[in-house]
């Protein structure tokens, strides 16, 4: 008897040899058959072979038997090449880790130096020490300047950065160039150039919140040992805190508009949007410091854990 499903003769096959072809049935047990539409079809029915098939007379598979060999050896090769273009995936993945996480630890770092730089520039801290408040808001300035420069480095590894750190440049040339010209004291008309570079920075952090997201999809979906990490942020929480941030933009005219008819409620709305940004700016902080150590743990693999017995 045959070891075929359907019949044909394994020693007059051309393709035994090429395929290091097992036959149909012996190679049930390492899944050799896969491809083969009559071997499957064989298999899902329950029949020892074609011949006990009601439609063995008129079967449209049967008749494709000749063609089955070819079949396995492209799903092989098509199967070999997908592998392959995986594999070629993770490893370039793989090789943007570090430069990655590096700039990720500079993005911390002067998120944190602005800051702290910033507290200097507010009226209680700037009556301690007068002095300081200039050059606080100058390394406001610089490191707003510096954080777009870094974004736009980390657009090589993701689209959406690109766009984060040209809004990030335009916004932070006009306000240094507002400054210089005006100093503490804006005119009026000044907001029409103020108001649609608030707009670019919006649109800039949103782009940047969005850049974040896609590197840790990027992870998610092409390194398997991904799996293997702690993930204390994740891509749903980038987006979150996007939601966020833009309910406590839009909070603000709110409160104004709403204090006109009623006063407290708008002054508890405008107090409510200052606390969300504040809590805002310290998540973005934080998440900014677990997505590169998401990356790190990826670079440097902790070794497993002794069992305790």
């Amino acid at each position: 008897m045959a070891d075929t499903y359907c019949g044909k003769l394994c020693s007059t096959c051309a393709f035994r040899e090429e395929l290091d072809c097992p036959g149909c049935r012996s190679g049930l047990r390492n899944g050799w058959t896969d491809g083969c539409e009559i071997a499957g079809c064989c298999q899902e029915k329950g029949h020892a072979s074609c011949e006990t098939c009601r439609f063995f007379d008129t079967c449209p598979k049967l008749r494709r038997r000749q063609e089955m060999p070819q079949r396995i050896q492209r799903l092989r090769r098509e199967a070999e090449a997908r592998q392959a273009e995986e594999a070629a995936r993770q490893e370039a993945m793989r090789q943007k880790l570090p430069p990655i996480r590096r700039l990720l630890g500079v993005l911390f770092a002067l998120v944190i130096a602005a800051n702290i730089a910033d507290l200097w520039t507010l009226e209680w801290f700037s009556q301690i020490a007068p002095a300081l408040a200039p050059a606080a808001q100058t390394a406001v300035s610089a490191c707003n300047l510096a954080y777009s420069l870094v974004l736009l480095q980390l657009a090589a590894y993701g689209e959406y950065f690109r766009a984060a750190g040209l809004c990030g440049l335009v916004s932070s040339a006009s306000g240094i160039v507002l400054e210089l010209a005006f100093g503490a004291s804006p005119p009026g008309w000044a907001i029409l150039i103020a108001l649609p570079m608030a707009i670019v920075a919006l649109v800039g952090t949103h782009r940047e919140f969005q850049g974040h997201e896609e590197l840790l999809l990027s992870l998610r979906h092409t390194l398997p040992e991904s799996r293997d990490v702690l993930w204390d942020v994740t891509p749903e929480k980038w987006a979150d805190l996007w939601k966020w941030y833009l309910y406590s933009i839009l909070a603000v005219p709110a409160a104004v508009v709403l204090a006109l008819f009623a006063r407290g409620l708008g002054t508890l709305l405008l107090l409510a949007s200052t606390i969300c940004a504040l809590v805002i700016s310290i998540l973005k902080i934080v998440y900014l410091y677990r997505t590169r150590r998401i990356f790190l743990d990826l670079t440097h693999p902790e070794p497993p854990r002794p069992p305790l017995y």
